[in-house]
């Protein structure tokens, strides 16, 4: 188990619009009130279930943490680096 490693990927513009499709997906529940929390939680909870689709024989559950762990990472420098003007790099 565990055969695979994790590596940097380059985001694409494929991962870029599927990102966008989430958040502009989830606008209309934060209009409604919905807090950062909830949503973050919600999320959280859709990759958990999305974890199911890890082969097993691959991936080891660890590695799935690790890999979700990164992004978030690498998500949180993205948005403070557009917040004073930088531009995303991201890894998908």
């Amino acid at each position: 188990m565990g055969k695979t490693s994790l590596k940097r990927t380059p985001t694409k513009t494929r991962h870029e619009q599927a990102r966008l499709a989430v958040v502009d997906a989830l606008k209309p529940f934060e209009a409604d009130g919905m807090s950062v929390e909830e949503l973050v939680a919600t999320l959280a909870i859709l990759i958990g279930q999305f974890s199911i689709f890890f082969d097993g024989q691959e991936w080891t559950p660890e590695q799935v943490v690790e890999l979700v762990k990164i992004n978030i990472a690498e998500g949180n420098r993205n948005a403070v680096a557009n917040t004073f003007g930088g531009h995303p790099a991201g890894n998908a």
